[in-house]
């Protein structure tokens, strides 16, 4: 992720805080238990491709811009490995 760009989790923060919705509330608008998106957000889990496209296409009307499903992969991709 490159300097100044907001992170999946960070914009997922804001989307919630924005639609004024609790992760409870908000899991239930998703399909997914809150304990899932919690684990999430701290990320002690990562998000599935159900999860990631749930979270696309309900955020698809907000002001910020959708929370694209790609988000997620970059976000959890591995670091490379230094050639040895």
């Amino acid at each position: 992720m490159s300097a100044g760009m907001i992170g999946a989790r960070e914009r997922l923060v804001r989307w919630f805080e924005t639609e004024g919705l609790s992760q409870s509330a908000m899991a239930a608008r998703l399909g997914c238990q809150q304990s899932q998106l919690s684990r999430a957000l701290a990320g002690q889990r990562g998000v599935g491709l159900a999860l990631a496209v749930a979270i696309e296409r309900e955020s698809a009307g907000w002001s910020e811009g959708p929370i694209l499903a790609k988000e997620w992969a970059d976000a959890e991709e591995p670091p490379a490995q230094a050639a040895g």
